[in-house]
């Protein structure tokens, strides 16, 4: 980069100084070259001699790879088309906004399921699960049941910030199989209030 910046430099200077040059002519009257000083001589050299380094280099990609006659390079110019860009930040908000949706689906769904035991054990049911077993009979069992989606929301959340692509992929799992899980327990204990 600093060597395009000293041709293009030293390029500008040489055009200011050889513009206002004496031009020698032949018999015919043809212009041949401008009559240079030995230090406008020198700068062209030095010129010719950036300007050869970078064609034959990497950078010569960048500028296009072509020169004029006078050995320097042809700049071209790429013509950009607008593209959207989604960049990580907005698709974390995007997928954080996911996840507070998951978080209150999951919860409210373990809280249906609470309401639904709590209403088939009033109507003579019984709680067929050990671990929910003590807290059956009394309201306790509202948030002895929000335990999983909590454990199914940090899982969800680590998954969505995992460095595995995969995995950052499927995040959304737990908290979706946590919800259907709980809406088909609160389902199955309003069939058992019913009979």
């Amino acid at each position: 980069m600093r060597k395009l910046a000293a041709v293009l430099l030293l390029a500008a200077a040489a055009q200011c100084q050889t513009t206002n040059t004496p031009q020698s002519t032949d018999k015919a009257g043809d212009t041949l070259r401008p009559v240079l000083s030995s230090s406008e001589r020198t700068g062209n050299v030095v010129l010719a001699q950036l300007s050869e380094s970078i064609t034959a280099g990497p950078m010569s990609q960048a500028v296009g790879g072509s020169v004029t006659a006078a050995g320097q390079p042809i700049l071209k110019t790429a013509v950009l088309k607008p593209v959207k860009v989604t960049t990580v930040n907005q698709d974390r908000a995007r997928n954080s906004r996911i996840w507070y949706s998951l978080v209150v689906f999951d919860h409210s769904a373990a809280a249906f399921d609470a309401y639904s035991t709590r209403q088939a054990i009033g109507h003579g049911g019984v709680e067929l699960n050990p671990l929910l077993k003590p807290f059956a009979n009394s309201a306790a069992i509202y948030p002895a049941l929000q335990v999983w989606p909590t454990a199914m929301d940090f899982i969800g959340g680590r998954m969505m910030h995992s460095q595995n692509r995969f995995v950052r992929k499927v995040w959304w799992i737990p908290q979706i199989a946590s919800t259907a899980a709980f809406v088909s327990f609160g389902f199955h204990n309003l069939g058992v209030h019913a009979q």
